[in-house]
């Protein structure tokens, strides 16, 4: 008896979080700000174009309509005649062309998906706006799999049964921490957040910031070496990261290794962007290098400096250089990029947020 009583005492802890989850995000709700635009993303155009094209061949809507449906009624008289116990009738079935294993309700799933997937991509409509839909259907049909819902999840109800529903316990808690965490904002951890501490097991390198503005802080490292390398090294980090992505630990630190080499090393550390920074843009960031390099120069009294570069901060590097040379500023002797991303032609996924949206 034991087992049942912590089954449904873990299920009443369940309950009881959930309850405080939902609260939380009401009151978070009610204190955020909430935007006059209700399309942020700029999908509407694109959806518009959509419906449009859907409707202009009527006979073709209604015959991959009709299609669907066929297939879901054979789907599920299928499965209905092999619970009845009638297999033979049951083969007899024209099933859809879908992987055989699995539960019928995920089977309905991929029939599903794979509709609305065919018909974004077979509308007749611009092929940008087209691919735009395609991306966020492809997105909205991941989000619906059966396997990201708690009661159709057969790995995860496994799970459960073993562990006593202790597992739901751990997990909604942690999502009330990441909640709150995120002032209502589900900002789910990828770490754990105990773990470091900056300067004490990561970020070790001696250093200390030496200017900084609105967008950035330009940390100087202290040399490690009796004698340095006349032109001074400025690492821009992305502008999604820490900079000590690039000094995590002694044995993980290219500053370190720089340093300890005879390089006067700066790297800039981005400010984690908010309402302060909401009017900033890409010119923004490149300025802000800019005058990082003038503060780099000023510091070592030198006429050039070396730049690395690292994702983002590659592309942003790029863009300065390119427009220093074009003006005949040659204050960057040296650029080098790690993981740089800077010569693009189909811009992935990132495409569809790169689109201009309507002013509010």
């Amino acid at each position: 008896m034991q087992e049942p009583q912590e089954f449904a005492s873990n299920m009443q802890e369940v309950f009881a979080i959930s309850q405080e989850i939902r609260e939380k995000f009401l009151e978070f709700g009610a204190e955020a700000p909430h935007s006059a635009n209700p399309d942020p993303l700029n999908t509407m155009p694109a959806f518009s174009e959509l419906m449009t094209a859907l409707w202009s061949a009527p006979q073709k809507l209604a015959e991959s309509t009709r299609d669907y449906w066929e297939a879901q009624g054979h789907l599920w008289q299928h499965a209905m005649l092999k619970w009845m116990g009638g297999d033979e009738a049951a083969a007899a079935v024209t099933m859809p062309d879908l992987p055989p294993e699995g539960k019928r309700f995920t089977q309905s799933y991929l029939l599903a998906s794979g509709r609305v997937q065919n018909t974004v991509n077979e509308a007749d409509m611009d092929p940008k706006d087209r691919k735009k839909a395609a991306f966020y259907a492809r997105n909205f049909v991941e989000a619906m799999h059966p396997a990201n819902f708690a009661a159709l999840n057969p790995e995860m109800l496994e799970v459960t049964v073993a562990e006593k529903g202790q597992n739901l316990v751990r997990g909604l808690k942690m999502m009330l921490e990441d909640m709150e965490r995120g002032k209502g904002k589900l900002l789910i951890r990828q770490t754990d957040m105990d773990a470091f501490e900056v300067g004490c097991n990561m970020a070790m390198t001696k250093g200390k910031v030496i200017w900084q503005n609105n967008i950035l802080q330009l940390i100087q490292y202290a040399p490690l070496t009796d004698e340095v390398y006349s032109k001074p090294l400025l690492m821009i980090p992305p502008w999604i990261n820490k900079y000590y992505v690039l000094d995590l630990n002694e044995k993980k630190s290219m500053m370190k290794w720089l340093v300890s080499r005879g390089y006067t090393v700066f790297i800039i550390s981005w400010v984690n962007p908010d309402e302060a920074q909401k009017d900033e843009t890409w010119q923004s960031y490149l300025q802000g290098a800019s005058a990082a390099i003038d503060r780099v120069l000023a510091e070592t009294g030198q006429k050039q400096t070396h730049v690395a570069s690292y994702c983002i901060g590659g592309t942003t590097a790029a863009t300065l250089t390119a427009a220093l040379n074009r003006d005949g500023d040659k204050r960057i002797a040296t650029v080098t990029f790690f993981t740089g991303w800077w010569i693009s032609r189909t811009l992935a996924s990132c495409r569809f947020s790169l689109t201009t949206r309507p002013s509010q």
